[in-house]
């Protein structure tokens, strides 16, 4: 295992973008798949369904996605319906919770750990996507799915948290929602995107911006709300917060004793800056629920090891992403900034 996780550029057109993924991390998409079919379990002709499917909506929402995610799977010789089953996953498993989630309004930080299954560890990638209009983005994501965690050159940073909830999920998956957030230039033209968008998704995702706004906005199904946390801290872990739909106990326990500790902890910050927000994602005084999740046994069949795979850290001003693999809390952070040498700063 290496120390930092490696980083695509992608640029032209979406074809050149999604042939480019492919080629480069053949072996790793091959490696993805072999995962999630082991979760999935799904025959051949379910996974032909299913792809067909979400390759439907998301060509209604956004064309170039498709061109992007076919040339994609062509250059890393898979079927395209697999690539699109990957893009829809989180519509399609039942993800343990186990992601934090914090932003320091008046400085422009947002970060998270994200925390997965322990194979993840050597797939994920960085993809620096450069499009057309000269927007520059920099996404953590797995091999195969065109967008995640991840901040632009308009200053605009985007993170994920996982919830539960027992609904159907279908439409815009949300991974594919991610990346379109990604490409907006503001956050009022993202939020308007979030909660537009077709769909029946699950999840929180968080969003803010180089001048000290955000918004929070959690998906239930076909419903969906957003937040207005007090003060210049919002933290966020794996439960509902606008409705009340996640119980305190069973496998929620991990959620809210974790944003307990955040809450906690944040009570007596003196200062909100970088290294302040990297030892609250590293935290674990909480030895039952720790923020940092060291290797642990999955509850649930499939996922093997389980603990914290990166810890990502965004300085929305600088548009400089830092994140540190694994799970040691003693590790390094690695810096990785969105502008290129000689590209322009945000979009005209």
């Amino acid at each position: 295992m290496t120390d930092c996780f490696p980083m695509i550029t992608l640029s032209g057109s979406a074809e050149n973008r999604g042939a480019i993924h492919g080629a480069r991390l053949a072996e790793n998409i091959a490696s993805t798949i072999a995962f999630y079919a082991g979760l999935l379990r799904m025959t051949e002709a379910d996974v032909h369904t299913t792809g067909r499917y979400f390759r439907e909506q998301i060509h209604k929402f956004h064309p170039g996605y498709c061109e992007e995610i076919d040339a994609l799977a062509d250059a890393a010789h898979q079927p395209a319906d697999w690539i699109y089953v990957l893009n829809a996953r989180s519509e399609l498993i039942s993800q343990q919770m186990e992601c934090s989630t914090i932003t320091f309004r008046d400085n422009g930080l947002l970060g998270q750990n994200w925390d997965f299954s322990r194979p993840l560890l050597d797939l994920a990638v960085l993809l620096h996507i450069t499009l057309d209009n000269n927007l520059q983005i920099l996404t953590f994501t797995e091999p195969g799915i065109i967008g995640k965690i991840g901040l632009n050159n308009c200053g605009l940073g985007l993170c994920l948290n996982m919830l539960r909830l027992r609904r159907r999920c279908e439409g815009v998956p949300l991974h594919i929602l991610m990346r379109a957030l990604l490409e907006t230039s503001s956050l009022e033209q993202a939020r308007d995107l979030a909660s537009s968008t077709p769909g029946a998704r699950i999840g929180c995702l968080t969003m803010a911006c180089n001048t000290g706004q955000e918004f929070c906005v959690e998906f239930a199904g076909n419903n969906c709300w957003f937040l207005s946390p007090p003060g210049q801290i919002s933290l966020h872990t794996n439960h509902y917060l606008g409705r009340r739909l996640t119980p305190e106990g069973g496998i929620h326990a991990s959620s809210h004793e974790r944003l307990k500790t955040l809450a906690g902890l944040t009570t007596i910050l003196r200062q909100q800056n970088i290294a302040t927000m990297q030892r609250l994602l590293s935290d674990r005084s909480n030895s039952t629920w720790p923020v940092h999740q060291t290797w642990h046994t999955s509850l649930v069949p499939g996922y093997g090891e389980f603990g914290t795979i990166a810890t990502i850290v965004m300085e929305l001003p600088q548009r400089i992403m830092h994140i540190r693999k694994g799970n040691d809390p003693q590790g390094s952070f690695v810096s990785y900034p969105v502008l290129l040498p000689d590209q322009p700063e945000s979009m005209d």
